[in-house]
Parts: structure tokens; C-alpha cells; sequence
């Protein structure tokens, strides 16, 4: 059953949307019901629901929101929602001295986003205090803490990006604009493309020269940086884009809770191809580094991993958790790490699909 064709199933895919919305508010209340929401969904059905069932996956404090890899590939940034986490909600994990980690203070301010530098030493950092995000240049080898730019409204940062070459970063408040800041001046400018609304995603080219945003309206967007034009605007999801990325050539891969992974021409804005996966909502793409292949996950216990070169699915990863919310390959394309509910990160080899580590993010109870 395709519960998109059911009534019950466009209902909680409605919720879903105006929780993500409400999450860019509240949090502290979401991180709180989340894990009970994941709890009411029975992923081994045929995409029934079931709030009397009980889940396969143990019950996490914790989910992990984001993950992200350090440019030599042996160590994990983690962004954690919940009551509570190892040390905080920003921890960097090594992948060769487990459990070891290193816990980011953020002195009491909510973190909302978070991305390693491509030099592995600094983070950036977007937080939310008193409802004003705020975004920060934070050290991992000294006591660097330096604030990039606040947001001129009581709004909060929902999507952060830094360029390959860590020139640039860009930041998205919860009411559509878009910063972009110079590394070396940190003077921000403001991207504006037309209708306002919140930014889900954002990212760079490989060559630092585009951006591209995803947008809650399902609409996406694509930047020349150097001009600071529109080179293209175009409706791509019939509901909320989650995520999007730059492919080879002319071409952009795009995610999206109606369920589809999409992939179009830039220059016209025309849909070349279309996946549909039964994830129930796509909230995570990832694209390797050499471009080669392309993963992603949603509101089922599984990762698709796909190939681009040859347009086939490589194979599924099944997941043991019931929302998939990031997936990141490693720099080298060879391991592939995945963030969700369960209270922890896994990582899995991108070749084959085996499981190859876990990293402890929550306590979790049965």
C-alpha cells in the first residue's frame, strides 16, 4: 500500500510538514515527541500505522539530527536533539579511538545547525537564543569562538553550507533570506530570489561558483555567486524540498517529503528523472565526493544507495531506525554514515552495504 494514496497517510504527511516548520521554533518541545512519534510508526508493515504496536527499534532520549565528517575521513560531527546526549549536542566522535570524542561547549545557546570546516578545525555554528539565530566561527584546536552575523529578525537559521574551498558560507534564516559571507572580510550579502520562505537546504559547486537552495514551498534555487544573480528558479517538489545537490555538467539532484528523488537540467529547469522509493518522505541526500553515486533516506527503516554513472540502485542499507535524517559519505566515497532516531550514528560501507561501525549519540531504553 502507498500510504500517499491514503487518507491517513496524506494526514501524517501534512503533520510531518508542520512539524518540520514548527521544529525551526520549538526544538526543545520536538526533540521531546519525536521519539514518540517515531515509536507510532510500525516500518516493518506495509506503511500502516499503528499506535498500539509495538516498535521493533529501541526507544532513544536522543535522535541525531546531523552528522558530518572531517576532510581525513576518522572523524564524525554529531547534532543531537533530546533530553540528553553523551556531553552536549555538538560532539565530535573519532572513528579510531571509539568511544573518544571531544563534546563543542555552546554555553547554554540551542544549536540549530552545524558543519565542519574543510580544514577540519573549526565548526560552523548556528544557534538560536531568545528566537534570533545567530551564527559562529567556533575552534576545535583553540579557543576561537567568533560571532559571523545575527539575524536581523527575531527568525532562526534553518540551513548553513560552507564551500569546498572554505572561502564562503552561507546561512538561511526561517523566512527566506539567504547570507552569504566571505571568509576573509565576513562581510555578509543577502541572496533574495522572489517569494520568501524557509530554506530547508542549502549547498556549494564543487568549484565554490553556485549555490543552491531547497525550499519548504518546494520550490528550487540556483545562484551565480559571482554575479549574485538567479541563474534559475523552478518548482521541483509538490511538497516541501528537503535537500538538493550539485551533479556533473547542468544537472542538480533534488529530495522531497512528496516521496520522490529527482533529477534536473539547470539551465531549463527540466526534470530529467524521477525515483520513487516508498521512504514516505525523502529527508536526507548525499552525493560522494567523486560524484559517483548518490544516497538517501526518510520516514523508513532503509538508505537507498544509487548509482549515477550507470542510473541503477546499487542496493539498500536496512537502517535500525525509524526516520533517517542525514546521510554523509566520507571524503573518500568509500564509507557511508547515517544519522536517525535509534540514538546513534552508523556507518556503513558505501560499496557493499556492510555495517562497519557504530557511534553511541543517546541512551536508549527498551
Amino acid at each position: 500500500m502507498n500510504l500517499r494514496n491514503t487518507a491517513a497517510g496524506m494526514m501524517l504527511i501534512a503533520a510531518l510538514v508542520a512539524i518540520g516548520a514548527w521544529h525551526a521554533h520549538c526544538p526543545t518541545a520536538l526533540s521531546r515527541a519525536l521519539p514518540q512519534l517515531c515509536l507510532g510508526f510500525d516500518s516493518t508493515s506495509d506503511g500502516g500505522l499503528d499506535g498500539n504496536a509495538q516498535s521493533e527499534h529501541p526507544r532513544s532520549l536522543v535522535y541525531c539530527r546531523r552528522v558530518c565528517w572531517s576532510p581525513d575521513g576518522r572523524k564524525l560531527l554529531s547534532l543531537t536533539r533530546g533530553e540528553c546526549g553523551l556531553d552536549g549536542p555538538l560532539v565530535v566522535h573519532d572513528l579510531d579511538d571509539r568511544p573518544l570524542c571531544m563534546s563543542i561547549d555552546m554555553h547554554g545557546e540551542p544549536v540549530a545547525r552545524a558543519v565542519l570546516a574543510p580544514d577540519g578545525r573549526r565548526v560552523l555554528v548556528a544557534t538560536d537564543e531568545a528566537d534570533r539565530g545567530r551564527l559562529w566561527w567556533l575552534g576545535l584546536e583553540s579557543d576561537e569562538r567568533k560571532l559571523l552575523l545575527e539575524a536581523p529578525t527575531r527568525t532562526g537559521f534553518t540551513a548553513i553550507a560552507i564551500s569546498s574551498q572554505g572561502n564562503l558560507s552561507a546561512a538561511a534564516t526561517s523566512d527566506g533570506l539567504i547570507f552569504l559571507c566571505d571568509a576573509a572580510s565576513h562581510s555578509p550579502a543577502v541572496l533574495v530570489a522572489g517569494v520568501k520562505s524557509r530554506i530547508s537546504d542549502l549547498r556549494f559547486s564543487n568549484d565554490g561558483r553556485r549555490l543552491v537552495s531547497a525550499g519548504q514551498d518546494g520550490w528550487l534555487c540556483v545562484w551565480d555567486l559571482q554575479s549574485g544573480e538567479v541563474l534559475q528558479r523552478w518548482k521541483g517538489h509538490d511538497q516541501l524540498a528537503t535537500a538538493a545537490a550539485f551533479l556533473s555538467g547542468d544537472r542538480l539532484i533534488s529530495a522531497g517529503l512528496d516521496d520522490t528523488v529527482r533529477i534536473w537540467e539547470i539551465s531549463t529547469g527540466r526534470e530529467i528523472w524521477r525515483g520513487e522509493f516508498g521512504l514516505f518522505g525523502v529527508n536526507a541526500l548525499a552525493v560522494s565526493a567523486d560524484g559517483k553515486t548518490a544516497a538517501w533516506g526518510g520516514h523508513q527503516s532503509k538508505v537507498v544507495v544509487w548509482d549515477l554513472e550507470n542510473a541503477r540502485k546499487k542496493f539498500d542499507v536496512q537502517v535500525p531506525t525509524s526516520i533517517v535524517w542525514d546521510v554523509q559519505f566520507s571524503p573518500d566515497a568509500k564509507s557511508l554514515a547515517v544519522a536517525g532516531s535509534c540514538g546513534t550514528i552508523r556507518v556503513y560501507d558505501a560499496q557493499f552495504g556492510a555495517d562497519v561501525a557504530e557511534l553511541e549519540v543517546g541512551q536508549q531504553t527498551l
